[in-house]
């Protein structure tokens, strides 16, 4: 979306009228929350799984490949309905709830990234944080989108989606995600581990092979809407592309969000 999205119309007044939330302090010292919270993304891809690598790419949802983002959340919604047997009155109002919801949400959103211009994790990594510059830039597991960090648009736009379809389905409505199981199964490569004390004449201490992993997309089970909404804003941390404030922020923000759209006269 364009920097200017944020100036765009939400559907809830209330939503236009939410008072921006803060980043985090910049700071180079190492005990400030800045950056500790920085590290925590260095740190959490060297020990990631290959139950979080499908974690991951499960919420990606790369819009050039996948129904993107909203697209994901309209699938809930399809999901509660058919779960549910929910009549028609009932499906339309989910499908315009979430559609509200995700819309305001990425609006805020945009408003507040353009307002903090607020660096990607591999930015300060690269200055201050990353180890071992001879083998190259550090790159985050995921593909980081080209705009500003602070806040996670997944974050809010997946917790502003579980707040609507709680409101109308409940806080204990467990169900099955089936979002991207048809999809190829996805080759990828994972960085090898770097010697702790590398050898200067060794290539492969700074260069080790890079190991082939093959993710086949299976059904996620979630016992709640919200469950489903923490699971999405913690795969950008493990994805290196958002710090854990970022999806906090956005969780709180989604959830305000959505609460506006509920509290819109809807019989």
């Amino acid at each position: 979306m364009h920097p200017n999205w944020g100036q765009n119309r939400t559907f809830s007044e209330r939503n236009s009228k939410l008072p921006l939330p803060k980043p985090l302090e910049y700071s180079t010292d190492t005990t400030s929350k800045y950056f500790i919270h920085y590290k925590e993304v260095f740190e959490r891809k060297k020990s990631l799984t290959e139950a979080e690598h499908a974690t991951v790419m499960w919420w990606g949802d790369d819009p050039t490949e996948t129904c993107s983002p909203p697209g994901h959340s309209y699938n809930l919604a399809t999901i509660a309905i058919r779960n549910s047997k929910a009549d028609l009155v009932k499906a339309a109002e989910t499908y315009a709830r979430v559609g509200m919801a995700v819309a305001d949400a990425f609006i805020c959103c945009w408003k507040v990234k353009f307002t903090y211009n607020v660096e990607r994790p591999s930015s300060f990594i690269r200055a201050k944080i990353s180890e071992n510059e001879l083998r190259g830039p550090w790159l985050p597991f995921f593909l980081e989108p080209p705009f500003p960090s602070f806040y996670s648009g997944h974050a809010v736009q997946s917790a502003a989606t579980a707040t609507v379809l709680t409101e109308l389905y409940g806080k204990s409505f467990s169900f099955t995600d089936n979002t991207h199981v048809n999809r190829p199964d996805l080759v990828y490569h994972v960085e090898g581990k770097v010697a702790v004390k590398p050898n200067p004449t060794r290539y492969e201490d700074y260069y080790p092979i890079a190991v082939k992993h093959v993710l086949t997309y299976k059904a996620r089970h979630y016992k709640s809407f919200w469950a489903a909404a923490q699971e999405c804003a913690e795969s950008r941390l493990m994805g290196g592309i958002h710090t854990r404030h970022d999806n906090e922020v956005g969780l709180v923000e989604g959830t305000k969000i959505g609460r506006n759209i509920n509290a819109l006269k809807w019989h």
